[in-house]
């Protein structure tokens, strides 16, 4: 997977093809560290994301 920073799209390699997605949120650089899309990373990495609002709690699952 690649991203840049201010760019809404990333370059993601499924095995034996590339696609282009949209992401949603663009990388960006905030008080000096790169903050990602995590659900998109999450998703695309096949993973289950749950987000307790309570709490305020991101899980990440994998079955």
């Amino acid at each position: 997977m690649t991203m840049y920073i201010d760019d809404y799209y990333a370059t993601v390699n499924y095995g034996y093809y590339t696609d282009y997605v949209y992401m949603g949120a663009a990388a960006e650089i905030y008080n000096g560290r790169v903050m990602v899309h995590l659900r998109f990373i999450a998703e695309s990495l096949g993973l289950e994301v749950y987000y307790d609002s309570y709490y305020g709690d991101v899980y990440l699952y994998s079955y």
